[in-house]
Parts: structure tokens; sequence; C-alpha cells
């Protein structure tokens, strides 16, 4: 019963006892008239969703935080009459950090007896995290608010809400290079390599390699052979530190930079890596593509934040495990992990720190 029900009862025992102290008959008559208004609500809110069998077609892997996402429902009406007065409820509960839960509703439209209809639930994820969407269920009411009356629920659906991050860049991809390892690129031939031989053509070979100068010389088809290119590989250190358990706006920007500057480069093709304290080896690389991108994003979804002796520990055993000749980024939002991470990576030409903490506790080389 609503709230708006319970004033209505409340009146009608007021009524049924001033009736019943003075002897009064309209107010046993206005008792009568609001009893039976409940009963009749009563009836309806009982009749709206009764009958209705809710199905939930799809749950995506992965929901981006801040970004809407629909929800497929089902709903069939095995009943003899149409409903009409009839939305689905439910709960969205933070797993991973502290937080108060966002309900959900949506008010159905008229669903005719025998009828199947498809549903887009809207589901907003305010922030990054494993979320458990909770008691998604059909309530009845009545035209007048008095009752809502829930049906059974569906178990709980585990949510994961990937950081938010930027796809387009006002710049191209091969700007966030180094400027060894973008002329480590135009020093190569990305499709064939380096030049270094030649050899009798075979059965099979591409015929845009052919030497004319060499066939015209030796009166036979002869081919360039070419060295494989040297890979670019791209090393990105993440630390997110905090030791609050709920959400650090420091924190989560570096996520969100970390995911913009991983997809900028998978995207463009370079073998990526990226770390973090807590990430899954699966996703830490170094390896491209689409699958490779999808892995990344569900493991940042529910990456803990780290405490800041974890992530300088951390930063000085990753630094000895780095490739000769990688492109190195540090994102931090501590000030402390980027000066360990930045001791430990001598003998690297222009590493990259990106720094999303406070300007006053930055390092004088970190970039904001």
């Amino acid at each position: 019963m609503t709230r708006r029900g319970k004033l209505l009862l409340l009146a009608t025992v007021i009524l049924y006892l001033a009736g019943t102290t003075n002897d009064s008959q309209p107010a046993y008559t206005y008792a009568s008239a609001l009893l039976g208004i409940l009963l009749g609500a009563y009836v309806l809110s009982r009749l709206s969703a009764s009958g209705l069998r809710l199905n939930l077609k799809r749950v995506p892997e992965a929901v981006q935080a801040l970004r809407p996402v629909n929800l497929e429902v089902e709903v069939s009406n095995a009943a003899l009459l149409s409903k009409r007065r009839a939305r689905l409820v439910a709960r969205l509960r933070p797993v991973s950090f502290d937080g108060p839960p966002v309900e959900i509703r949506l008010r159905l439209p008229a669903i005719p007896r025998g009828a199947t209809a498809l549903f887009a639930m809207p589901v907003h994820l305010p922030w990054r995290g494993l979320w458990h969407l909770e008691g998604l269920r059909l309530e009845g009411s009545d035209p007048l608010g008095l009752y809502r009356r829930p049906e059974k629920a569906l178990g709980d659906i585990p949510l994961v809400a990937t950081p938010a991050y930027w796809s387009r860049l006002p710049v191209p991809w091969t700007f966030l290079l180094t400027p060894g390892a973008r002329l480590r690129m135009a020093a190569v031939r990305p499709d064939l390599g380096d030049y270094h031989s030649l050899r009798e053509y075979q059965a099979g070979d591409d015929l845009r390699r052919v030497h004319w100068r060499a066939t015209a010389h030796r009166s036979k088809l002869m081919i360039k052979e070419f060295e494989q290119p040297r890979e670019v590989q791209v090393e990105i250190w993440l630390a997110p530190c905090s030791q609050a358990r709920g959400v650090d706006a420091g924190a989560e920007l570096a996520i969100s930079v970390a995911a913009t500057v991983a997809h900028a480069f998978v995207a463009g093709g370079i073998a990526t890596a990226l770390h973090a304290p807590g990430l899954p080896a699966a996703a830490q690389g170094p390896s491209r593509g689409e699958l490779f991108w999808r892995e990344i994003l569900a493991a940042l979804g529910e990456l803990r934040y780290a405490a800041p002796s974890r992530a300088v520990a951390a930063a000085t055993q990753w630094a000895q495990t780095l490739p000769p000749g990688a492109s190195v980024y540090v994102v931090s939002n501590d000030g402390r992990a980027l000066e360990a991470m930045w001791a430990s990576l001598d003998g690297f030409a222009n590493p990259v720190g990106l720094f999303t903490g406070q300007k006053e506790q930055a390092p004088a080389w970190a970039l904001h």
C-alpha cells in the first residue's frame, strides 16, 4: 500500500470510530464509501499485473559508465483481460564501491490478452564498477495510486560498468607516440620492411615486388626480399591510488585517461600492453585487435583502487621487465607513484607521465 492508500485507510478508521462513538449515520456512510474505494482499488491492483509473464531477453556483457543502455524485456499476457496499469521495477546496487542504490521504474502501455510485447528498459550506471540488478519484477497499480502490487522478481543480474573514455581524439593517434617511436615507424616500410637482397621468382610471389632492372640484366624474374619491419610497442602503466571506499574522482579520471590512450593505440594496430596493480594477466598484453580491447575494458571495469605503497612497489617491479625501445606511458593520480615510476625508467627515451590528481601534488615534470 502506498502512502496515499495508508492515509485513506486512516481516514476510514477515524470515520468508523467517530460513527461508533457518536452513533453518527453520516460517518458510517463515509467510512463505508472509503472502504469500498479501498477494496475496489485493491482488486484492480491485483488484476493489473496478475497473469503477466516476464522474461529478460538480452543482458549486455559490459555497459559503459555514464552512457544509457537498454535492457530488452519481454512481457507476455496470459490472462483473460487486457493489462493497462503494469510497470517494470528494478534496483541497481553498486558492489565495487559504497553508494546509494538506483531505482528504475518503467510504466508499460496496455498489453492485450494473449499478446507478447518487447520493451526497452533504460539503465544508466553513474560510475564504473560491478553492479547488481536486483528485484526486476512486474508491479501492478490502481487508477488512484493506492496500491503497488509486486509480482515475483527475477534473480540478481550482474552488470559491469566499464570506464568512460574518449574514442575520438583531436589529434591523430601517432601524435601520442614518443618522437623515437615515430622516427622508427617512418624508417621502415610498414607493409614490407627493409629491402636487403634479391632472389629468383617463385610461383605465388607478388609481382609488385619484381626488381625490373635486375630482371632485365639477368634475363629472368628477380624478386626483392624484405626484412620484417621492427614493431613499435607501447607500454602503459596505470596506478589509480585511493584509500576511499567510495568513488574517487582523480583515480577514475586516471583510469579513463589510460583507457583512452590504450584505445587509440589498439585501434591504430599498435601492440599495446596495459599494466596496473590487480589487473588480470589476460588484459595486460601486449596484444592488439578488438577482442583484446574488450578484455581491457572488462578488466578496467572491475579494477579496484590500489594503496600508494602497493603502487610504488608494483611500479619498481614493472620497470625491470620493460622491453627495450618501448614507448612508455605512466598514468596515475598519486604523485609518489609517478615519482617512483620515473626514477625506475633510466634508459628509456622520452617516457610520458600523465597526472590526474590535484595540481599541488603533481611532480614538476608531470603532464596534466
